[in-house]
């Protein structure tokens, strides 16, 4: 027997948003500053979570993550899911079409997922849509290729107004999934097709991208063929590393990043309003565990473990504001499932002090390879000298792309500092980061114990047995090290309150539609003098 999960369910946002949306206006631009760190666009390709709210306005994936953090509907508009939690079937909405025109179909669908996962342009070792679709019956790389994965099938029923008619897309997993449903709502699970001229990934979405410079600029359109009207008839996205003070001066409405200094410094408090957001991703030092490393002996990853933790805080003071990052050893923030007492964490954490001496002696032999994009955390490198480690060159910052190559195993490294734009809480966010089959695996970490425990958590249908999973992956991850945690970066969403309102009363995630998001009709010509009134 399936458990059918009915429209009324669920927030529908969306859906209240094509109702409500005014006629376009020849002159309803909204422009969207962001952190200049999303990457490249498309489904096969995205990797931050700045790129998948950039992707979300173009790119529909079967069921979406609205702004108040529960789940929609999206290409799928309802779905079923059998009693052991193995057997996800989505109805396709009727009508839909790619920018180009294209109906969507089931059999598209799926053909897109496939091509995903097959396709050979791709950021990180693994293809983005593996963390799900791996798990799918009879699923294998080549399979994918081939074209015929048995847990992904297309059907279509025409049986004259029963519940099962229509175009289903039905995907069945080799062992219980209970939170596939909330995996499946990125935009790495969206279906695309490809223009046969310029070979760009076309979506179903109310937007189609019309021109894209890197971290810089992104145009965005109506989609002329879009199921729900768009709101704006031009959305364009400009990065900025000045956030906050370029939304008071005006260059946007909208801000979405982390490049603040507090509103009330910069401009009128009532000019700019905070309206959401949430942890959004992690600060890490990532450990190079391949054979002939230092760090491929475990006792050493802890040891650098302990000398961080006992770093004086003053060196993460300096380089991360207090404002954004929260600092915390663990990787499962407070009140989520595989919390740890602190206590607890901190005497896995001093398990490392017994093997500091060993540390030191491996390091005069191989002198480390330490990367970082941040001036201040050269001083933490500079604590761990004066604790007797040796490091290979000079004091010295990399550009923040290098960091990146690393973290996918591309440059040869053993201490890394990055960031990582996964949240780490049930439904796995860290799956990306630390799994088997993670969207950001990279061959230089060592975490197979880590990846067995995710493994098993991931299976477990009854809630109370999440928890202690989750806690389980915690001590692993202190235990094994594959990275070691240094806190939580925060996102945030604010608006200039003079030039644009939202729809809803807070956006409780860092991803968010453009459409939640309405002009007044005050002109977008606006001088510092007039804002500062």
């Amino acid at each position: 027997m399936a458990i059918a999960l009915p429209l009324g369910a669920f927030v529908l946002l969306r859906w209240l948003m094509a109702l409500t949306s005014p006629a376009l206006t020849s002159n309803s631009e909204l422009v969207v500053l962001m952190d200049p760190y999303w990457g490249r666009l498309s489904p096969v390709q995205q990797s931050t979570s700045a790129a998948d709210t950039l992707l979300g306005n173009a790119f529909e994936p079967l069921i979406d993550l609205n702004p108040r953090g529960g789940v929609s509907p999206g290409s799928a508009d309802r779905w079923t899911v059998s009693d052991d939690f193995r057997e996800f079937r989505f109805h396709i909405r009727p009508g839909i079409r790619f920018s180009d025109g294209t109906p969507l179909t089931a059999e598209l669908y799926r053909k897109a997922l496939l091509g995903s996962v097959a396709h050979d342009d791709k950021d990180s070792h693994n293809p983005n849509a593996l963390d799900v679709l791996y798990r799918l019956e009879g699923f294998t790389l080549e399979a994918a290729q081939s074209g015929n994965v048995p847990g992904l099938t297309a059907s279509v029923h025409n049986k004259g107004g029963h519940d099962d008619d229509g175009d289903w897309l039905v995907m069945r997993f080799a062992k219980p999934f209970r939170t596939a449903a909330l995996e499946l709502t990125g935009t790495r699970y969206a279906p695309w097709v490809q223009d046969s001229t310029s070979g760009e990934f076309l979506g179903t979405g109310s937007y189609r991208i019309v021109s894209h410079r890197l971290n810089e600029e992104v145009i965005f359109e109506p989609n002329a063929f879009a199921w729900k009207k768009p709101r704006h008839s031009r959305v364009r996205v400009i990065g900025t590393n000045s956030g906050i003070r370029d939304l008071c001066i005006g260059k946007g409405r909208v801000y979405a990043g982390s490049k603040t200094t507090g509103p009330e410094l910069e401009c009128s408090p009532h000019l700019v309003q905070f309206v959401g957001g949430g942890i959004s991703g992690h600060w890490l030092i990532a450990l190079n565990g391949s054979d002939e490393h230092v760090f491929s002996d475990r006792r050493l990853r802890q040891a650098l473990q302990f000398l961080v933790r006992h770093a004086p805080r003053s060196i993460f003071e300096n380089a991360i504001d207090p404002r954004r990052i929260s600092m915390d050893p663990q990787f499962f923030p407070k009140l989520w499932p595989g919390r740890i007492d602190d206590q607890e964490a901190e005497e896995l954490i001093n398990k490392g002090k017994n093997a500091v001496s060993d540390l030191v002696s491996a390091s005069q032999r191989r002198p480390l390879r330490f990367l970082t994009a941040s001036e201040p955390m050269i001083e933490l490198r500079r604590h761990l000298e004066s604790s007797g480690i040796v490091f290979h060159g000079p004091r010295s910052t990399i550009d923040s792309s290098q960091t990146i190559e690393a973290a996918y195993g591309r440059i040869d490294y053993d201490i890394n500092i990055h960031g990582a734009m996964v949240v780490g809480s049930d439904p796995d966010g860290l799956y990306h980061l630390l799994g088997a089959k993670g969207s950001l695996h990279s061959p230089a970490i060592h975490r197979p114990a880590v990846c067995a425990t995710l493994e098993h958590a991931r299976t477990l249908l009854n809630a109370p047995d999440v928890d202690a999973a989750y806690q389980a992956v915690n001590r692993t991850i202190l235990t094994e090290v594959p990275h070691i945690h240094l806190g939580f970066d925060r996102t945030g969403t604010y608006i200039r309150t003079d030039l644009v309102t939202t729809l809803v009363s807070a956006i409780n995630s860092d991803r968010f539609t453009f459409d939640i998001f309405q002009l007044t009709t005050q002109s977008t010509n606006h001088s510092q003098e007039n804002i500062h009134e």
